[in-house]
Parts: C-alpha cells; sequence; structure tokens
C-alpha cells in the first residue's frame, strides 16, 4: 500500500469519525436518539471505508466517488447553516483530499505520457 493510498484511507476514517462527531454528539439529529443518531452515523459512514479497504484501486476510486457526496453536503451546509461551518469545512477539506490522493496516480501516468509523446515527436 501506498502513501497516497494510506492518506486517502486515514481522510475517509477522518471523515467518517467528523460525521459520528458532527451528528453524534455536536448537532444531533432531531426526533433520535444519542445512541440511535451515532450507530446511524458508523453504519452509514462506515461504508466508505470498507469499499476502499476492499480493493486497492476500484477501492480508492469508489471511496473518493463517495467523498465528492461529502463535498457537495459539506458546500450546502457552508452555504446554508451558519452554525455548521466548522465541520462543513473540515468536510470540504477531507474530501479534496481524498480526491487529490486518489486522483494523483492518473494524473501523474498522463503528465508522463504527454512527456514521452514530446520527447518521441522531437526525436
Amino acid at each position: 500500500m501506498n502513501l497516497l493510498h494510506r492518506a486517502a484511507l486515514l481522510g475517509l476514517c477522518a471523515l467518517a469519525a467528523l460525521q459520528v462527531i458532527w451528528y453524534g454528539w455536536w448537532m444531533p439529529i432531531a426526533g433520535i436518539s444519542k445512541p440511535a443518531a451515532i450507530s446511524l452515523a458508523l453504519v452509514w459512514f462506515a461504508l466508505p471505508l470498507l469499499a476502499a479497504r476492499r480493493d486497492r484501486e476500484s477501492g480508492l476510486l469508489v471511496g473518493a466517488l463517495i467523498s465528492l457526496l461529502f463535498f457537495s453536503h459539506g458546500v450546502m451546509e457552508v452555504w446554508a447553516n451558519p452554525g455548521a461551518r466548522a465541520p462543513a469545512m473540515i468536510e470540504i477539506t477531507l474530501s479534496l483530499i481524498i480526491v487529490a490522493c486518489a486522483g494523483w496516480p492518473s494524473w501523474q501516468q498522463a503528465r508522463a505520457r504527454k512527456l514521452q509523446r514530446i520527447k518521441g515527436a522531437s526525436d
């Protein structure tokens, strides 16, 4: 497991922990008891972690795609809920880190192919 994969997994773990803290203690879901809210958050937000640990390449892609949903949620919360701006900004940052870690290898491969094409054309 390389450094980027570990960073993405750590980001997914941090994102899941943030959701549990956010909806379990800081701003509990209305009408649900605290233990039920924590259990629901653990189950719901642990799914991306299970998907990302399953397989190195496709799991990281699935985790990054799911983190884009968290990114959208964070942007909506920053805009609509002034009381939740701090955790929403953390959610946005973690989501961007996860997507960057998942996309970096592809970006490097595309860059290397482009450099080879340029080098081949100049020879």
